[in-house]
């Protein structure tokens, strides 16, 4: 029997994984091992061939590495909703924002945007809202 559970998780949940991970060893004498990174470095770890017995990542990164057969397809649920939010400068007018599109042409017009996280300290696209930051400016054409 494995001594410890390998885990791979997005920093979304690295609260709850490493609060429930002391509950896992009392209850079952197993330790769990966990590393936390955002959802792309652990898109380009387990493609490099790292092995993990869980993954925690955001939907569209399961998706991604179900389809590509490193991950059982019919193992994957949802665990949390991670809500974003978005601000404009004070007396700045507000852009439209109602749809995807709308969105998108806001965020590529936009002089600069800020994202600011105590929780993480994440410095530039480490931050685990990067990954549809990135997948918007990669579909922008």
């Amino acid at each position: 029997m494995a001594e410890s559970i390998r885990v791979l998780s997005t920093l979304a949940l690295k609260g709850a994984v490493q609060a429930l991970a002391g509950q896992y060893h009392v209850a079952s004498c197993m330790r769990i091992d966990a590393d936390f990174a955002p959802t792309l470095a652990l898109l380009t770890r387990l493609r490099a061939g790292e092995a993990a017995d869980v993954v925690i990542l955001t939907r569209e990164g399961l998706d991604e590495i179900a389809r590509e057969g490193r991950v059982d397809a019919g193992s994957c649920v949802d665990l949390a909703r991670s809500w974003v939010g978005i601000a404009v400068k004070a007396g700045a007018p507000h852009p439209v924002i109602e749809t995807e599109a709308a969105l998108r042409t806001a965020l590529l017009r936009a002089d600069r945007a800020t994202r600011h996280c105590r929780r993480h300290q994440c410095k530039g696209g480490d931050h685990p809202a990067g990954f549809y930051r990135g997948e918007t400016r990669d579909r922008r054409g």
